[in-house]
């Protein structure tokens, strides 16, 4: 019996230990998102209220509004991510239109397909339902959507949706850089950024150049599709473009799923608040497993 109560006391502690770790952790990443983040974000936000009251600095506008969107994402990034390496990530099994979750996207990023000069479409069909998290499919398209463009200097950036029985199979088809073999190999890995992204130049009409990004969007988006039950098929050719296929849960009538709010977006400060929450939770859980180990 001494022998098992000490048994239990050494687990306890081991996992106290490891719980406070994750709380380290998220402290860190919460003290970054609190301060480092927030600060250009306001700062962002002051100038375009100030430049609103002038139509004849647009152009200071719209230079303000691409730092406070990119900051944005980069905030909602940091977040998925901590949720994902501490394993928690709540996911909500949900019947999602997944025509509405592509169009939505299409909505915020066609401005910018427009000023690269770029064809963007999207062959629909008349419906397609998939089982998921309304937010975090939202989070997976507008990232690959949005890598798609980003990635593309001309050409178009086209997007097909293929319902079938078992699931859904939505096609982002670019004209853009393409990535190597390497590339292919490490995508989706924890930091990892291509260093073979393509320029065009008048002397060899490509070019080197440094990568840019944090290298965690497709590691978050890679671990979000797969905790949904789906998949992710990749295609490229350095300089040609390059097809990501993502593969859902596709929606049976009768399936049961949670209500959820299935329309609703929440904003990275509302995820901000929630995280903060969750960490108290965890904060009294570890003072339960320090009463208990004396």
């Amino acid at each position: 019996m001494e022998n098992n109560d000490k048994a239990l006391i050494r687990d306890l502690k081991s996992k106290n230990l490891a719980l406070e770790e994750t709380l380290r952790r998220e402290r860190d990443m919460l003290d970054i998102l609190g301060h480092e983040l927030r600060t250009p974000l306001t700062i962002s936000k002051n100038a375009v209220m100030l430049l609103m009251k002038d139509q004849k600095q647009n152009k200071y506008l719209e230079m303000a509004h691409e730092n406070i969107d990119r900051e944005l994402k980069l905030l909602d990034t940091l977040l998925s991510t901590t949720k994902i390496d501490n394993d928690a990530i709540e996911l909500k099994s949900e019947k999602v239109d997944f025509i509405d979750v592509v169009d939505d996207s299409l909505v915020a990023m066609r401005g910018k397909a427009d000023k690269k000069g770029l064809d963007i479409s999207f062959d629909k069909p008349s419906s397609a339902y998939v089982v998921a998290d309304r937010e975090r499919i939202q989070e997976i398209v507008d990232n690959i959507i949005d890598n798609a463009i980003k990635y593309t200097d001309k050409g178009s950036v086209k997007i097909s949706m293929k319902p079938a029985k078992e699931y859904v199979e939505l096609s982002i088809k670019d004209t853009g850089r393409g990535m190597s073999e390497v590339d292919l190999k490490n995508l989706g890995k924890k930091f990892y950024r291509s260093n073979n992204y393509l320029e065009s130049s008048k002397s060899s009409g490509m070019n080197i150049v440094r990568p840019g990004g944090t290298g965690l969007g497709l590691y978050v988006t890679f671990k979000l599709i797969k905790k949904l039950g789906g998949s992710v098929k990749i295609g490229s050719k350095l300089g040609k473009g390059s097809i990501f296929t993502v593969i859902v849960p596709a929606f049976h009538e009768g399936q049961k799923v949670e209500e959820g709010l299935s329309g609703k977006r929440m904003t990275v400060f509302e995820k901000f608040e929630r995280m903060k929450e969750e960490n108290k939770e965890k904060e009294r859980e570890k003072e339960k497993m320090e009463k208990m180990s004396h």
